[in-house]
């Protein structure tokens, strides 16, 4: 489900009547996040992340199954130290890292506004929050481009392979296409456009040019027209958004489809900045692309370079070509048209936009089609444009 659908309430509601929070709990946890999202400009997902993480806390127990924080108004910083021992042997560095500095806000607060007079203010604010973890990802972990193009390929249908190639070039976060509506998106002459602000608030500018088509195919095939903008671009058959576990779903069966393994939504990201990277796309640009800001500390998080590719990226700056290259294969680059300019998404064999054929093997099968044709005078147009249909269908050209 959506952030934004999610109500605060009703989630606090509920984890107090299934005994992780107390009623009492709940109104202060509820409390606080409507003070934070009126006085800072909470977002609907750090809200319910916030309240997660402090829900999360209160429900830490003792060995003897008693909770340590629980009520919230009561607990002492004893408890609190308590508290954060014991789910240091139990929870991630990255999920105590978030987990911490939310709870540190909250605890600040109850002191500021005198609901809990046995914390000690100084104590609390000592508290350290972890600092990230940044090795959680690999180089081996990566997808390449070419496996990209494979997962892409190997789809049943056209809005899996547009979702997930969106998602990769994009450089996206789950939330930024689950909740991604046909307002953010515009067709030019190169390609798409996609624009976000979602998660961090700061807009940013994606240009979609290697995979664009995917997308134009899955509204011409689902819309048959154009959509409403405020309608979800990735749906259901009945018409409602992707929930996370369908869209992990969707993932998955195509990265089995393409023999890739262990493999999980964020990765997608991880990999497109990283193999951006590779490719000598300035620094600059993805931090825009991926971020929405220069100054983001993020590339250090996302970027996982393989020993072999710094070595390709150093030798070819320095004009020294390695002799064992990676094996070639098919481009995983978009073929522009050379007769309408049109973009064409990577291993197109003819234009999607104009029918011209797009590499020598196409070019061939179309001029020996015709030189068959011509040796039948009394074939029709209209029997010829089938052929031409049949042949394409079956991959001939």
């Amino acid at each position: 489900m959506p952030y934004a659908e999610i109500n605060i309430k009703s989630y606090l509601t509920g984890q107090a009547t299934d005994g992780h929070i107390c009623p009492d709990d709940a109104d202060l946890i509820q409390e606080f996040i409507e003070e934070r999202k009126a006085t800072c400009g909470l977002a609907d997902s750090t809200s319910i992340a916030t309240a997660k993480a402090i829900c999360k806390f209160v429900a830490i127990t003792t060995e003897r199954g008693e909770q340590i924080l629980s009520p919230l108004r009561d607990c002492k910083t004893s408890d609190v130290y308590q508290a954060l021992n014991v789910v240091s042997k139990i929870w991630k560095q990255n999920t105590r890292r978030l987990r911490v500095h939310y709870l540190k806000i909250f605890l600040l607060w109850l002191i500021e506004e005198g609901q809990n007079p046995n914390l000690d203010p100084k104590k609390i604010e000592s508290i350290k929050t972890p600092k990230a973890d940044k090795a959680t990802k690999t180089a081996s972990q990566m997808i390449s481009p070419e496996d990209m193009n494979r997962m892409i390929m190997g789809c049943k249908n056209s809005r899996d392979r547009a979702m997930i190639s969106l998602m990769y070039e994009g450089a996206l976060r789950p939330i930024e296409i689950r909740e991604a509506t046909w307002s953010q998106v515009k067709f030019d002459e190169y390609g798409a456009v996609f624009t976000t602000s979602k998660k961090t608030g700061k807009p940013r500018y994606i240009r979609i040019i290697t995979y664009a088509h995917y997308l134009a195919q899955w509204q011409a095939d689902y819309f048959r027209g154009n959509p409403d903008e405020n309608m979800p671009i990735f749906i259901t058959r009945r018409g409602n958004i992707l929930s996370r576990q369908y869209f992990d779903e969707i993932i998955s069966k195509a990265a089995e489809a393409a023999g890739i393994e262990k493999i999980f939504p964020y990765i997608l990201r991880h990999s497109r900045i990283t193999n951006m990277n590779a490719d000598g796309i300035p620094e600059s640009v993805i931090k825009l692309q991926a971020w929405g800001s220069l100054s983001t500390p993020m590339m250090a998080t996302y970027c996982h370079l393989s020993n072999d590719q710094l070595d390709s990226i150093l030798l070819e700056k320095n004009g020294v070509v390695k002799k064992a290259g990676r094996p070639k294969g098919p481009t995983i680059k978009p073929v522009q048209c050379p007769s309408c300019s049109t973009i064409n998404v990577p291993g197109a064999r003819l234009c999607h936009q104009c029918g011209s054929p797009l590499t020598d093997d196409a070019r061939h099968s179309l001029i020996s089609l015709k030189d068959k044709i011509k040796e039948n005078d009394g074939i029709s147009e209209e029997m010829f444009t089938r052929m031409l249909l049949k042949a394409k269908e079956k991959g001939i050209i």
